[in-house]
């Protein structure tokens, strides 16, 4: 679905290992998330470019919690979403 979404002039990059821990959510909300990213990046890029998405497992700690509004230090998975575009004046 995202390759139509974002075009043949993007090269869609996925770093999604296995053993992912589990997520508590809708995966609908989850997947129009990542749609509006990924057309916000495609928007970005009108040569071209490239779009990645990754998922990690990570362990957030105190410090970083103490830095960050509403976060419990824990257990979390990641998912990042980079592109290469231009990006906001």
């Amino acid at each position: 679905m995202l390759r139509r979404a974002i075009g043949e002039n993007i090269e869609l990059l996925n770093k999604l290992p296995d053993g992912l821990g589990k997520v508590k959510g809708d995966p609908g909300h989850i997947e129009q998330v990542i749609v509006n990213l990924a057309v916000n990046a495609r928007d970005a890029m009108p040569t071209g470019g490239k779009l990645t998405l990754e998922t990690a497992n990570v362990d957030l700690d105190q410090e970083y919690a103490r830095t960050h509004i509403r976060v419990t230090p824990g257990r979390y998975v990641m998912l990042s979403v980079t592109d290469t575009g231009k990006g906001c004046p």
